[in-house]
């Protein structure tokens, strides 16, 4: 798990994957380490499984995207 913050500008597309805390799903992650609200679905493994693998495409991008604009900045 990290913080939603880590991609700073490109964060954006991650807070939907983020506990009440900030924090997004890496894999091999388990619901009960989150702070999801009371009614969020999580709790069927086959919900999980797939939130996690859009959190982790997700992130992919994030990274993709602040790497580009870091080689830019250079």
């Amino acid at each position: 798990m990290f913080h939603f913050s880590k991609f700073g500008i490109f964060s954006e597309e991650l807070k939907k994957y983020a506990d009440q805390d900030g924090y997004v799903p890496e894999q091999n992650d388990i619901p009960e380490d989150f702070n999801f609200s009371p009614d969020n679905a999580l709790n069927d493994s086959q919900q999980w499984k797939q939130y996690v693998q859009d959190a982790v495409y997700r992130t992919t991008l994030a990274q993709q995207k602040l790497e580009q604009w870091q080689q830019q900045a250079h």
